[in-house]
């Protein structure tokens, strides 16, 4: 295992690239790791294909809670998608949450929370992915490298009962990878 020394910066995340929404009333620059499929992965998103919006009339969702947010391509979608909701966006890696933190400053809507979320505290690696961020685990596999980087997890309940998950009319988007 590698550990990264403070200050320096994996492969995975060495070189950025940005993307271009056309929303309104202007276009947003959304901004991301270019390593790997990233970028296709993240235009997938963005354009709906990940995660459809399903047709049903009248709903309009007041909350949206993205646990596992990346670099938070699918808050920034569900927050344009559903302009009246708030988002909250949970990621433990300070690598994702540098590149949220850029990718949410036109959406104030979307709050960022630098921890991942468990059934319990604790601090733990996280092991970053073998080509590209979206492959990070705190379980290691042929998709993770040997690069760690230290991350929170917090208990979900109360995280998600601060936010008001359980008052109804809420999206849920899991996407972690864990033990």
């Amino acid at each position: 295992m590698v550990v990264m020394p403070s200050g320096s910066v994996p492969t995975i995340f060495a070189k950025s690239t940005t993307t271009y929404l056309e929303a309104k009333p202007h276009g947003i620059e959304f901004h991301f790791p270019d390593a790997g499929n990233m970028a296709a992965q993240i235009n997938r998103i963005l354009r709906g294909g990940e995660y459809p919006i399903l047709g049903l009339p009248g709903y309009a969702p007041r909350l949206i809670v993205d646990v596992g947010a990346n670099v938070g391509a699918s808050s920034v979608f569900f927050a344009l998608k559903y302009p009246d909701a708030a988002v909250h966006c949970f990621e433990p890696s300070a690598h994702n949450v540098a590149y949220i933190e850029r990718n949410i400053v036109e959406l104030p809507r979307i709050t960022c929370h630098p921890f991942g979320l468990h059934d319990r505290e604790q601090t733990l690696d996280l092991f970053l992915g073998a080509s590209q961020s979206m492959q990070c685990s705190v379980v290691p596999s042929l998709e993770t490298g040997q690069e760690t980087e230290r991350i929170t997890l917090r208990r979900a309940r109360p995280e998600l009962e601060r936010i008001g998950l359980g008052g109804g009319g809420a999206i849920l988007k899991l996407d972690t990878e864990s033990t």
